[in-house]
């Protein structure tokens, strides 16, 4: 949802809107100027508001929030069942050396230990959000001499009452302030943190020399070498504006953050919020052969010319772009295996790589009832014909489905103490109760015994929620708890249950 006021704004917004929802992807787009029909969409935004303040908005009635943190979570419990793959956290990469044989001595400390190690991989790929910068420059690649960061921190308001979060289920964005750099645009942002709903306003920028939340405060100024030094002092000279909105930034104090939200949450209470400090994102700076030094807002993926290390540099405008930038890595990383197979691959596992949706209405169609089906999301055609007079009409929205009812087990429960990132509820026969998708159960066995079961024949032995169901109905069910004990069978072909 987009949000202004003002004459030329409101030209400006219904101009986008008129252009915009001729496209495919933007179909469905509302436009108004109706103080009643925002207050529809967004309460907060019009409660309290001078009823002579002339506003507009646009609403897409598509749309949902995505948790990244959960995702990864549970891709990372996923490739931990996989032999292949080790997990080290609060280890330290303190050294990056290529062998003669375009192999890589990686060098890390094992912070809790304070012991060193080195491993040894054909490929390296660095995404360590604002740390990459540091850790490309210490690969010693000719690549990384033409890049240097600039490192800019975010404060949210966060609203936690369920009395304001409970009324606001959009995000609304304004416009930035004239000079202000395109990461600086005011939003008032519904989020849901560990399942409970929150209310954000911001971002007020934080200037900080950390390349990371937690970092060092030297980490600027170690980045600076003789390389990148002439750069960075002539991207300030260039930028004055943004130096000067970073300096206005910096002089803040919480009356002047509460006058910027009632621009937008016109009946919020100094008492209602508390400030919040975000994420650390580092801007690229780099040096362009016909610009020369230039600020980048935005995503930059570095590769070695023997394609052995791959650097992931900036800051993404969100989360959401992530796929896309990984999709782009393999290209540039892995030309010979992406032509070799992989891109057919990538074809089968994301329906629409290589295609331009915004082109094709049919298309569309396809990949968001996929999409909606399968996450249970508000759905709506784009119809084929893009004449104006249908493009510009308010379609019909085919509702969310509602998620299948979850039966409850009569057999007596615990908790699973053993699968963390599952945290499933289990029966004495260590059946594992925990809803899957649309009312589906896991199995908790360990992985042998599970895999082993797959690939048998007849049912599975034992009781509980699974009790004697085929091979064919368990299959993509089980869940191989990597932490689940497991006994070798005392006869051929049976393991412990």
């Amino acid at each position: 949802m987009s949000f202004v006021w003002g004459d030329d704004n409101i030209a400006y917004l219904h101009k986008r809107q008129q252009a915009l929802v001729r496209n495919p992807l933007f179909y469905g787009m509302q436009y108004s100027e109706d103080p009643a029909q925002i207050k529809a969409w967004a309460p907060l935004l019009m409660e309290g508001r001078d009823p002579n303040q002339k506003v507009a908005a646009t609403w897409m009635p598509l749309g949902t929030d995505v948790n990244f943190g959960v995702i990864t979570r549970q891709l990372t419990a996923g490739l931990q069942r996989n032999p292949n793959f080790s997990l080290h956290l609060e280890h330290e990469v303190r050294a990056l050396r290529q062998n003669d044989d375009k192999t890589w001595n990686v060098t890390v400390k094992d912070l809790n230990a304070g012991t060193e190690s080195t491993l040894k991989s054909r490929f390296v790929f660095i995404g360590a959000g604002g740390a990459a910068l540091k850790l490309l420059q210490l690969s010693g690649i000719p690549e990384s001499k033409n890049y240097a960061g600039f490192p800019v921190g975010g404060q949210f308001l966060a609203f936690k009452s369920p009395a304001i979060a409970g009324r606001h289920s959009v995000k609304a964005y304004g416009m930035a302030e004239t000079g202000s750099p395109p990461m600086s645009v005011p939003h008032l942002d519904s989020r849901k943190l560990d399942g409970k709903p929150v209310v954000l306003f911001g971002p007020f920028a934080l200037y900080s020399t950390k390349f990371l939340k937690h970092g060092s405060w030297f980490d600027l100024y170690s980045s600076v070498n003789h390389n990148n030094v002439a750069g960075m002092l002539d991207v300030g000279a260039e930028n004055l504006d943004l130096v000067k909105y970073l300096m206005g930034q910096a002089r803040l104090n919480d009356d002047d953050r509460q006058a910027e939200l009632v621009k937008y949450f016109p009946n919020a209470k100094r008492e209602d919020w508390e400030l919040v400090t975000a994420g650390q994102r580092v801007q690229i700076i780099k040096h362009d052969p016909e610009k020369g030094a230039v600020l980048q807002f935005g995503t930059e993926i570095v590769t070695d010319k023997d394609h052995t290390l791959a650097a992931l540099l900036g800051a993404s405008p969100g989360a959401s772009t992530s796929p896309p930038i990984m999709l782009d890595l393999l290209k540039k990383a892995f030309p010979e295996q992406m032509a070799a197979g992989w891109e057919a691959r990538l074809a089968q596992i994301v329906p629409s790589y290589g295609r331009k949706l915004n082109d094709s209405p049919a298309l569309t169609n396809e990949i968001r009832r996929q999409t909606s089906d399968t996450l249970r999301l508000p759905y709506l055609d784009v119809p084929v014909e893009t004449s104006p007079a249908v493009m510009l009409t308010p379609p019909p929205v085919t509702p969310a489905v509602p998620a299948a009812p979850v039966k409850e087990s009569a057999t007596p429960t615990r908790n699973c103490r053993r699968c963390k990132p599952f945290r499933h509820r289990v029966d004495t026969h260590g059946v594992s109760l925990q809803p899957a998708l649309a009312g589906r159960f896991f199995l908790h066995l360990p992985l042998p015994t599970a895999t082993r079961n797959l690939r048998g024949r007849g049912a599975v032995e034992g009781s509980g929620a699974l009790s004697g169901r085929s091979r064919e109905e368990l299959h993509g069910w089980i869940h191989a708890c990597p932490a689940a004990p497991y006994r070798p069978a005392t006869k051929p072909g049976r393991g412990r249950r």
